[in-house]
Formats: C-alpha cells, sequence, structure tokens
C-alpha cells in the first residue's frame, strides 16, 4: 500500500465515469453462467492489502510477531507506525499503530474479518507456533479442511488452513499444483516460512449469512463458488476465498476505515467502470474516492452489516513497489 492517507493528497475524484452495462442476476456456482453475471470479476485481481490496525501503541509491542512468529517478510516501512510485509503471491500484510480501532476484535467465532494463510502441513505450522509460546485459542474442521487460529500480542485473530489434496475447489487444486512446484518469491525477500504458502482465506463473521451472501453476489458482484459447512464461499480474486460465515453481528457503519481492526483492499483494473457498476447496482461508498500519489485511487465501499471493503486502482508509481511490479506481472500473465 501507499502511505497512511493523512501524509498524502485526499480529494474527490473529478473525472467522469465511463459507461458500461453491469447486471447481476441469475448466478450459479461453478458454471459459465456465474462467471459472466458477477460483474467485478473481470476487473478484481487479488486481495492486495490485508489492513490490520491495532491497539497497540508501539509498533515495537507487535512488529516481532509478525515478522518472526508468523514469519512474514518485511516488504517497506513508513516511519514506526507502519509495516508492509510479504504475505505470499501480490499480497501485502499491513500493520499499523497510528489508527485505533474502536473495538475489540478477539474471538475467533465472531471477529467480523479474520484473516487466513494457507499452510501445507498445518502440524508443522502449529509447532512453529509453539516454538515461540503460542498455541490455538480455537480450531474448526470441515469436510475439505482444518482450521486453526492464534491471538496474537495485540488480541486480534489470525487463522492457517490446511486444505484436503482432494477438496473440489478450484483454488485449492491450484495452490497444491503451485507449492509442489517450489516455493515462491518476491523479488530478493525470503520465502515464507515452509509449510505456509499464501494468504489464502478471509472469514467475515455476520448476522444473516444469507442476506449477506446475495448482497455480495448481487450488488458487489464476486463469483459464488460453494457453499462448507453453513458458510458461503466466493472468489476474491487469484486463489482467494471469501467466506460469508454464521455467528457475527450486524454493526453500525464505521465513520472511516481507521475504525476497523481488520480490513481489506482489492486490487482491481478499470476502476470508473467498478465504481459505476456499483453505483448502478445501489452499492453505498463510505467516503470520498481517494487519490493518492498522482495516479492512485481508492475507494471503501460499506456492506449492510457495517464493514468496509476497498477497492484500489493502482497507478505507474515512481519507484514502483516490489509487490506492485509483481502484480503487474500476474495480470498480463492472466491475460495472455
Amino acid at each position: 500500500m501507499t502511505p497512511p492517507a493523512n501524509r498524502t493528497t485526499r480529494r474527490r475524484f473529478a473525472g467522469s465515469l465511463t459507461a458500461c452495462a453491469l447486471v447481476a442476476s441469475g448466478l450459479t456456482p461453478d458454471t459459465a453462467d456465474a462467471v459472466a453475471a458477477a460483474p467485478m470479476a473481470p476487473h478484481l485481481q487479488s486481495l492486495g492489502w490485508w489492513m490490520r490496525r491495532t491497539s497497540s501503541k508501539a509498533m515495537a509491542e507487535v512488529r516481532p510477531y509478525y515478522e518472526t512468529v508468523l514469519g512474514l517478510p518485511l516488504v517497506r516501512a513508513w516511519e514506526n507506525d507502519l509495516v508492509l510485509l510479504w504475505a505470499g503471491e501480490d499480497h501485502v500484510f499491513e500493520v499499523k499503530t497510528d489508527d485505533h480501532p474502536l473495538r475489540s476484535e478477539s474471538d475467533p467465532d465472531r471477529a467480523t474479518c479474520i484473516p487466513v494463510f494457507r499452510s501445507h502441513d498445518l502440524t508443522a505450522t502449529a509447532a512453529r507456533m509453539a516454538t515461540f509460546g503460542f498455541t490455538p485459542v480455537s480450531q474448526r474442521a470441515t469436510r475439505w479442511g482444518r482450521t486453526i487460529f492464534y491471538r496474537g500480542p495485540d488480541a486480534l485473530i489470525t487463522g492457517f488452513e490446511e486444505r484436503a489434496v482432494n477438496s473440489p475447489f478450484a483454488a485449492d487444486k491450484k495452490a497444491l499444483a503451485q507449492w509442489r512446484r517450489g516455493p515462491s518469491r518476491l523479488a530478493d525477500l525470503p520465502p515464507l516460512p515452509s509449510p505456509l504458502h499464501y494468504l489464502s482465506r478471509a472469514i467475515r463473521h455476520v448476522a444473516n449469512v444469507q442476506g449477506m451472501s446475495t448482497w455480495y453476489r448481487d450488488v458487489f458482484g464476486l463469483k459464488p463458488i460453494g457453499a462448507e459447512n453453513g458458510s458461503q464461499l466466493f472468489a476474491l480474486g487469484d486463489d482467494v476465498t471469501f467466506e460469508i460465515a454464521p455467528g457475527g453481528a450486524a454493526l453500525p457503519e464505521p465513520g472511516d476505515r481507521s475504525e476497523l481492526p481488520d480490513s481489506y483492499v482489492l486490487r482491481v483494473h478499470e476502476l470508473d467502470r467498478v465504481m459505476l457498476g456499483l453505483q448502478q447496482r445501489h452499492a453505498r461508498f463510505n467516503g470520498p474516492l481517494i487519490v493518492k500519489e498522482e495516479t492512485t485511487r481508492l475507494q471503501y465501499v460499506a456492506d449492510p452489516e457495517g464493514w468496509l471493503t476497498g477497492i484500489e486502482e493502482r497507478g505507474r508509481i515512481r519507484p514502483q513497489y516490489v509487490d506492485d511490479v509483481e502484480a503487474q506481472r500476474r495480470w498480463r500473465a492472466r491475460r495472455e
């Protein structure tokens, strides 16, 4: 991500939106009709940035947990209150201590949104965490996978999942094939600690699973990919699963994204078309479009139960960040 908004220019985007026809209707999981009817899909590349705002006032209190215990390599840092860590593929895990959330999210069964990393050997991952003195606070198992959850020194939850080798989900099949080819790298950064692979899932606990699933399908425009143990699953860009799970609560819409302990920003292309489609489907934007570093634009969208998703189109920043270079490479490869 770019430097915090309070250190960059924020203004309403003055350009006109490009007209397009984006209609959400009749979606069926894992069919060609679902792909055609998911209007976000052609423009959504990946879960670009996970934003974690901790209640800790000093980065020294939490940085060792994410960088050393979880083993996420440092990409870059801004002053002493923001670090950006590599979360696999073109994903960045951003930890901030300058914005303090208004609520705690320490319950793994109810937290509004939880980041989950893919592990190809959950026993080995648990053993690594134990060497640093951390034990799971919760775990769950489904037919196609097992997940364990940890509470960090900032009281926020992080999960690790291992998926069954015979899972029918396309993202699981692709991830397993990639893993067997060897560890991925980002520029000259070290790989994630084996058997960790990448940030693979976002669990969104909600009060109304059906209603929220309908909104994310018909209004936000994500592609449904199936269901698992009472949760509805959606594709969130390259190989990441968005899980709408029961157990949460509907909350008032925050005044700003800084109020949320966890949120994420999606890497999209043709943001004008995306925003027009969202407007046509009566999505609610939270605040004005944010313009950073001349050509990078970011908009937050509020869902009906009080959580925000960012959608960002990156410009030609100079010098280019290594994660943006990797993302551009992946986008070109996908379109060839």
